[in-house]
């Protein structure tokens, strides 16, 4: 929004000005007249896209064409006065006061999810009240320019920038740490960052004389806190992930009734047996079609067997697989991971969360052709398919507006159907396995914990070669042996802890579906 608005918001002033010259009618009214037609214009712009269900949330939220209101504030609050000249009367006020409330009502109330917002929502202008009484004198003006909010206020910009990177790197996984401690985390790292970026790039030492030390302060600061960002990130208390405790046996009380054979033994790994461990002749789990020994396809002589992953966000948070080529069933296996956050098996239509929010799938997961590109570039012997979020925390919204979830019609028969046409045109090109989902864990709506057995008793009717992924990682449906290994309810957490722990089992299982 920032980035648009420098580039769109100088011309439009250039503009005006080169008008009002002409014209001989002020430059400020010129200015002023222009955006108050810019602040109408995008609030009714706004508020008929917010009444359109097939227009995503971000679409408005990061329009250029939907702002405006205050390019209209600048004009009318700068008028050349200086602000301690300023008087500001009860009435100013008073709508400051409101203006707060206001504020202050949304942050408890709203979570950013409703469309209203969007629209007409942010034509409310609560922020502009407060920011017309504080530039003047008056209560809320003292108030706000107390020396500590005002030398935030000179800093703003600099907190604006840095606060956000903060979060995102030192984030929960990252530091181990959780509310207040990483709040605190989070603004000395900002505060940090704040200090060094004002000395060093805006240079706004106080005397000319500190110029010199305040930067090299700067630089020392800078370097501190990418230090300590490094220790924090690199010694991260991640979650206790003991390789013997994954690989012992789980007290599991009764195994699946849909793809496991009672009394089977514990493995390696503890969840489900590893390809070495299985009879030759065993099926491929989960078929429901007659038993036939699995084939043995003998691997490439003069390379590794190349294994391309594709899926959404639950592949993908498994990082880019082992580096180097890696001994599996005694065959040197190649992984390549392209998986694509929130990439669908439907793929017309979007997602439609039980919230009330929706958006499309990404651009790479659309079409009848989708991944061809990606097949063609790694040219694989194995594909798996490890779509893991399906029905989790969403259903789906077809094209002709009607929203279904699995375990509801519609959905489940549209989705295997689906999932038959890609399998059936990537096995054209390469061994294709498709995983089964995975319950998710710690989830409180039970409807919603329930949809992966719906989405995988659609796989399993349908003649795929199938990998166990959700009865080994959470077998019987039980996950609490897998909660160390997950970073949320679905997601792998990016340790490298588990990350060791969870592809040699997924490399196994799948080759093994796959014959080799």
């Amino acid at each position: 929004v920032e980035e648009q608005f420098y580039v769109v918001w100088p011309l439009v002033i250039i503009g005006a000005v080169w008008v009002s010259r002409r014209s001989g009618w002020s430059a400020r009214l010129t200015i002023g007249a222009v955006a108050a037609a810019a602040a109408v214009g995008s609030t009714i712009w706004a508020w008929w896209l917010a009444t359109q269900q097939d227009v995503q949330l971000d679409r408005l939220y990061f329009g250029t064409d939907t702002r405006g209101v205050g390019c209209v504030a600048g004009c009318v609050l700068a008028r050349g006065v200086r602000t301690g000249e300023r008087h500001i009367g009860p009435i100013q006020t008073g709508l400051a006061g409101l203006g707060a409330a206001v504020l202050i009502g949304m942050l408890v109330l709203i979570d950013g999810s409703e469309r209203w917002l969007y629209g007409l929502g942010f034509a409310v202008i609560a922020s502009l009240a407060i920011v017309n009484a504080a530039a003047g004198q008056g209560p809320v003006g003292r108030v706000l320019g107390v020396r500590p909010l005002a030398g935030i206020g000179r800093v703003s910009y600099g907190v604006y920038l840095w606060h956000w990177p903060v979060i995102v790197v030192l984030d929960e996984e990252a530091t181990g740490l959780s509310g207040p401690a990483l709040g605190a985390v989070w603004v000395s790292a900002t505060a940090a960052l704040v200090a060094a970026s004002w000395f060093v790039v805006e240079r706004r030492a106080p005397l000319p004389v500190l110029r010199r030390p305040a930067i090299a302060a700067g630089y020392v600061l800078v370097a501190v806190a990418i230090g300590a960002a490094a220790i924090v990130v690199a010694n991260v208390d991640q979650p206790s992930i003991d390789a013997d405790e994954i690989n012992a046996p789980p007290p599991i009380a009764g195994p699946s009734t849909t793809s496991t054979e009672p009394g089977r033994p514990a493995t390696s790994n503890g969840l489900l047996p590893n390809a070495a461990e299985r009879p030759a002749t065993e099926p491929r789990a989960g078929s429901q079609t007659d038993a036939q020994p699995t084939s043995t396809i003998a691997p490439p002589s003069t390379r590794p067997v190349r294994l391309l992953v594709l899926g959404d966000s639950v592949a993908e948070s498994l990082g880019a697989g082992p580096e180097i080529p890696v001994e599996t069933n005694g065959v040197q296996v190649e992984v390549t991971n392209r998986s694509v956050v929130a990439c669908p098996v439907l793929w017309q239509g979007k997602w439609a969360f039980d919230d009330g929010r929706s958006f499309e799938g990404p651009v790479e997961c659309q079409g009848d052709d989708r991944f061809s590109d990606v097949v063609t570039d790694v040219d694989p012997d194995v594909i798996l398919l490890m779509f893991g979020w399906p029905g989790t925390i969403s259903g789906w919204q077809f094209d002709d507006g009607t929203v279904v979830a699995p375990c509801e019609p519609g959905f489940d028969e549209a989705f295997g159907d689906e999932y038959d046409a890609l399998v059936g045109r990537l096995e054209s090109t390469a061994q294709v396995v498709v995983a089964t989902v995975a319950p998710p864990s710690e989830f409180g709506d039970q409807q919603q914990s329930d949809r992966p057995a719906c989405i995988n008793r659609e796989l399993r009717e349908r003649d795929f070669r199938i990998f166990e992924f959700g009865e080994w990682l959470c077998p019987g449906g039980d996950c609490t042996q897998a909660a160390p290994l997950r970073r949320d309810t679905i997601h792998f957490a990016n340790a490298p802890a588990v990350l060791d722990a969870v592809w040699p089992v997924i490399l196994s299982e799948t080759m093994t579906a796959a014959g080799y």
